[in-house]
């Protein structure tokens, strides 16, 4: 999942593989983190393989935090929920995050707040300074937040996750448990 500020809105994005029993997603979201509202119902595509959905959010909080989940709703009436992805609108202090940390499975997010355009570069370094993910992400510059898979995650300890534009290097501490 994905959220991208586009002008004055929000662009939430999110593929999904294998969606057998998937009746529709529920988009939802909120200003604090807390309470969820419901904002868009899609309807799924379950014929293919793997699909992709967009959203827009035309109206989020001007010049505060926007939290976004999604809510995918089994034909037997189960729900799912995504991870949360937070995204800052407007101009303000730039700079580049992830959480949750700890993280206690696969998925992190990384969020760029007023960040500029460019290709961002993002390793991360196990405790013996080895390189176990790498991913090059094409950035449109403003605020984006993007959810990684990080398969090296699975071994619990400490490690150093370095993105970098070629011309500042963000270096952050990260733990698996």
């Amino acid at each position: 999942m994905r959220a991208t500020q586009q002008g004055s809105s929000i662009e939430i994005d999110w593929t999904v593989a294998g969606e057998i029993g998937i009746g529709q997603y529920i988009v939802q979201k909120s200003t604090d983190g807390l309470r969820f509202d419901d904002a868009a119902s899609i309807r799924t595509n379950a014929r293919d393989l793997k699909t992709a959905y967009t959203w827009t959010d035309a109206a989020p909080a001007p010049g505060s935090k926007n939290y976004y989940r999604i809510k995918a709703v089994e034909i037997s009436g189960n729900e799912l929920y995504s991870i949360v992805v937070q995204i800052k609108t407007g101009s303000g202090k730039s700079g580049i995050s992830i959480y949750p940390n700890p993280a206690s499975g696969q998925m992190i997010v990384m969020a760029l707040d007023n960040e500029p355009k460019g290709t961002y570069t993002v390793n991360l370094f196990n405790a013996a300074g080895q390189k176990v993910y790498n991913r090059i992400l094409e950035h449109a510059g403003g605020s984006v937040t993007q959810q990684l898979a990080i398969k090296a995650l699975i071994i619990k300890g400490i490690y150093m996750l370095r993105i970098s534009d070629g011309k500042n290097v963000t270096n952050q501490t990260l733990i698996s448990q």
